[in-house]
């Protein structure tokens, strides 16, 4: 199955960026992002099952970097791979696109919410994102059916098939 195409537009890599800070990277507007739009596209090669630093993009698929592409090497070429997770995201993963929930200022990192796409995530950690009080993030199939629930609007639709209902998808 092939991914649907996703134009690159200039704007992309002129408006975003990634820092390094505190050892940590991320992904930051480097100019205004308005709300709704596309901000990157999610690219590399696909594998069946969740690694340390892949996306899932479908049930069963996952994005990965590609075999030739090491850490740090090229920031620019796999933006993606620096986006951070927080419980209160300013963007959301449609299909492959990161798209803008709300305006994003100058300077602001870009993040998404890492349960509403990944189900079940090959390695979990403790929440530093400053929104919540440091929770474990392990993926969609560890939360309650009240957390998957709030999270239904920016579900991706692999994830909303599996929303439980008293404790039955």
């Amino acid at each position: 199955m092939c991914p649907p195409h996703y134009p690159q537009s200039q704007s992309v890599h002129s408006r975003v960026g990634v820092v390094r800070a505190n050892g940590a990277f991320s992904v930051i507007a480097l100019g205004l992002i308005s709300d709704g739009e596309t901000i990157l596209i999610i690219e590399g090669r696909t594998i069946d099952r969740p690694s340390m630093y892949s996306v899932q993009v479908g049930e069963g698929l996952h994005v990965e970097l590609p075999h030739d592409t090491t850490g740090g090497d090229d920031l620019d070429s796999r933006l993606w791979q620096y986006l951070n997770h927080s419980c209160d995201p300013n963007a959301a993963i449609v299909d492959r696109a990161l798209i803008a929930l709300r305006p994003i200022a100058r300077g602001d990192a870009i993040t998404f919410d890492y349960n509403t796409t990944e189900y079940d995530m090959s390695s979990q950690f403790t929440c530093a994102c400053g929104s919540c009080s440091g929770r474990v993030i392990r993926g969609f199939k560890h939360l309650s059916p009240s957390e998957q629930l709030a999270l239904s609007p920016r579900l991706a639709p692999y994830l909303r098939s599996k929303l439980l209902v008293d404790g039955v998808p």
